[in-house]
């Protein structure tokens, strides 16, 4: 017996394989829907680091109102590859490698201190 998969399933199968793999995706979002969503994030991450795809953001809200949106609420906007990696906070940005850190040192029972180095890009 043979499987028959309805028009609908075929049609997001052969949609899916279009979007190299993916099934749903932003660009069903309308423009202010996505905003949302993206709003929602940084306020879920309470001053966290939210990550979007580069493709996504320019083909749902275009990066110019993008760039608004995330001077408008003071986060700094970073890029890393193909992701745009939003920090939704004012804090300093510090690169810890090897030479920052002291052997055995957890940073992470320390209040932060900005008399570390920030980052400059």
């Amino acid at each position: 017996m043979a499987f028959q998969l309805s028009e609908s399933v075929r049609d997001s199968l052969v949609e899916m394989k279009h979007r190299g793999g993916r099934l749903s995706g932003p660009q069903r979002l309308s423009a202010e829907r996505w905003l949302m969503q993206f709003r929602s994030a940084c306020r879920a991450a309470e001053g966290g680091v939210v990550r979007r795809r580069i493709a996504d953001v320019e083909a749902v809200v275009g990066l110019d109102r993008f760039l608004s949106e995330v001077t408008r609420n003071g986060w700094q906007l970073f890029r890393n590859g193909r992701h745009f990696v939003i920090l939704c906070n004012d804090e300093p940005l510090v690169r810890v490698t090897a030479e920052t850190v002291k052997v055995g040192e957890r940073l992470s029972s320390q209040p932060f201190s900005v008399s570390r180095k920030p980052f400059r890009a």
